[in-house]
This record gives C-alpha cells, structure tokens and sequence, in this order.
C-alpha cells in the first residue's frame, strides 16, 4: 500500500471513530488529550534578543516584556568593551543602532563612552524605542527581577583569541548574582565553547551554527545545537539524535516554521515573535496530543 493510501486509510478510521464515540466521551476524552503531553515534548521558547516586538533588542526592556510574554529564556548577545566589561550588544560596532551614527567598534570604547551613547530605531520599530546599552550584570538583574524562573541564553560574540577573557568575565557576573541554573551560553567560537566548558563542565554550553549548520562536527562536545529553520532537515535531525545533542531551532516565527521544526523533533525555538511563536506551538502540541490520544484511544500504536 502506498503512503497515500496509508494516510487516507488513518484519517477516514479516525473520523469514522469521532463519529462513533458518543459526546459525553468525545469531551472526556479531549480533556484527556489536553493532558497528554509529556514534559519531555514541550520545547523551549527563546526569544531572540529578547521580545524585540515591544523593546529594542539586547535592551533590559526586551528582557523584561520576554518574561512578560512567558519565554523561557531570552537570547542575548555579550562582547567585551575597552576596559573588559561584558555588555550586550550584538553587532562589533555601534552604527546600525547608534542614534548619531557614530560607527566604532564595541572593543574600541570603554563601558562609559559606550553607555553614554543613545541606541535604537524607533522610526523602524515603533515599539522599540531609545536606550543605553546595558552590562550583562544589568541584564541578570532584569531577568531576575521579571519572575522566578526566566532564563538568559548567553552567545559570547568574540574570536578565538579573545575567547577566555570574554569567558571568565561572564563567569564571573554570572556567579556573582548567583544565576548560572537559569544560563545557558553558545558561541560560534569553539575556543570559547572549549574554555566555557572546562571552567563550567555543568553549565549547559552549545555550538551556534545559525547559518552554517554544515559546519557540525559530531564529535565536538556540544550541550545543544542551534541552526535557523531553513537549514532543519531531517538528516540533520536524525544525527543530532543519534549523538543525543538537542537541537534549537532560530528564525521559528511563522506557524509553518514551528510547526516544520517541531515535527522533525527540535528542542526549542528561537523566535523574533514570541507573541506568535508560544501560540504557535501550543496549537501544535494540542493537535499533536489529540492524535496521540485517538490512536491510542483506538489501539493504534505508532
């Protein structure tokens, strides 16, 4: 029999057995269903420089509306400045976001001169508004201060050379205010990935490959991998899962990307729109859960 017909076959048995299953247990067996999904399905929500649909991005205020927006980690991008302090800020220098258009490198301007320089694009996102580049110490602070349970995901934008002067300074503030439970870190620099996992071989350390998941080798040490949506294959997932490494997907805001990668089994999204992104994938594990029930409901076991 062909899939084709395979799948015509499932889905006239289960419309022939909704039909047959009286209203009363249909509704108890849809409240079942709601309750079906295991913790071990439900993924991750991210949001990528934090909820950039109310704040600007890498801002404390975007942390803030990603506890808000229920997220379980905000995404952040830390980098060091002339005088070693770890700040967030994604780009190596200030003129995408600068409000003079000063152009300079991060790594060029001390804490201070950094700070006194006014970001964002309100004229490109109304919802953005200005702000002042915060510390990463700011940053925990602000997740803390959001509820009891949002988490900071961490990627070090540094090269190799620099990357333990950027690892031990994160260490430190994270330390400091007692959050590493609620950190996890990546980088695109394996060195840093290396020294991060020696100093901390308990915190949760991955390979950021958004872009260049050809790049994967599966026999680097690795807690968790992140690719954007278009590269999710399901070769690319078969190997991440026979190297039991769990796989966040980036870029996942429109249904179709969470629903393409959560059925190819990723962890977690990564999402510019988390106000899209948590409905989303709700509507797929009720749909998902639903199906689950049904065939068991009807002794079918896939």
């Amino acid at each position: 029999m062909g899939k084709r017909s395979v799948r015509i076959a499932v889905v006239s048995a289960l419309i022939a057995a909704l039909v047959a299953i009286p209203c009363a247990v249909a509704l108890r067996f849809c409240i079942r269903a709601l309750e079906y999904v295991p913790t071990w399905q439900m993924p991750l929500i991210i949001a990528h420089r934090g909820d950039t649909t109310h704040a600007p991005e890498n801002s404390t205020q975007s942390i803030a509306a990603a506890g808000k927006a229920n997220a379980d980690y905000a995404e952040i991008d830390v980098r060091l400045t002339a005088d070693d302090r770890p700040v967030v800020f994604h780009d190596r220098k200030t003129g995408r976001l600068a409000t003079s258009g000063l152009n300079r490198k991060v790594n060029s301007l001390t804490y201070r001169q950094l700070a006194g320089m006014r970001m964002g694009k309100p004229w490109i996102n109304r919802h953005a508004g200005f702000y002042h580049v915060p510390t990463l110490d700011q940053a925990i602070e602000t997740a803390q201060r959001a509820n009891d349970h949002l988490g900071l995901l961490l990627e070090m934008k540094t090269d190799d050379l620099h990357a333990p002067k950027l690892a031990y300074t994160m260490s430190d503030a994270v330390e400091k205010l007692g959050f590493a439970k609620r950190t996890m870190v990546m980088s695109t620099s394996r060195r840093a990935m290396d020294v991060m996992h020696e100093m901390h071989p308990d915190w949760k350390v991955g390979w950021c490959l958004s872009g260049n998941a050809k790049r994967v080798d599966w026999r680097q040490p690795m807690d968790f991998v992140v690719i954007r949506s278009h590269e999710v294959t399901r070769k690319f997932m078969f190997e991440a899962k026979v190297h039991n490494v769990p796989v966040y997907v980036g870029q996942a805001d429109s249904h179709h990307a969470v629903n393409h990668a959560l059925a190819l089994g990723a962890h977690g999204l990564l999402s510019n729109n988390v106000h899209h992104a948590v409905p989303a994938v709700r509507s797929y594990l009720v749909k998902v859960s639903l199906r689950d029930a049904l065939l068991e409901k009807l002794g079918i076991r896939k």
